[in-house]
């Protein structure tokens, strides 16, 4: 089973939330430990990451924080996985096949290559935007299909 760290799901969060701030209005590290319920030793961890990508602009001072600056339809789920949690592969050889002599003719290696693919296709069409005006989590599901 694929297990995403908690740095990932905590920056999932912020960014969720820092997504839904209206535009102009910058958040203390303070609100958002308090709105997402997140560590302030891993939301400072994030912020790092998240304002070293790019995605966020910092302001100091007693109104300063955090906000987003780059549109949040311009970052996909993939974006987030590959920039917080690195490879988000199951297992090593589906990246790397030289890792395994076996790779070329191993039918485990085909079946977990081909639910890779389908979890980057489903992970690259997941925007910040998309979520950010969802308010009940089983409307997420618009974004699968039927998975009985």
């Amino acid at each position: 089973m694929l297990k995403l760290s908690t740095q990932f799901r905590y920056g999932f969060r912020i960014l969720i939330y820092l997504a839904k701030c209206p535009g102009d209005k910058f958040v203390s590290v303070t609100q958002i430990c308090a709105d997402v319920n997140v560590p302030k030793r891993y939301t400072e961890l994030i912020i790092a990451i998240i304002l070293n990508k790019g995605w966020v602009a910092s302001c100091r001072g007693a109104k300063g924080g955090y906000k987003m600056c780059t549109n949040p339809k311009d970052i996909t789920l993939l974006d987030i996985l590959n920039h917080i949690e690195g490879s988000t592969r199951f297992i090593s050889c589906l990246k790397k096949p030289e890792l395994c002599e076996k790779s070329s003719g191993c039918l485990s290696r085909a079946v977990l290559l081909n639910i890779d693919k389908l979890f980057d296709n489903a992970a690259k069409n997941i925007t910040l935007s998309d979520l950010k005006d969802i308010d009940d989590p089983s409307e997420i599901n618009k974004f699968f299909p039927r998975l009985d």
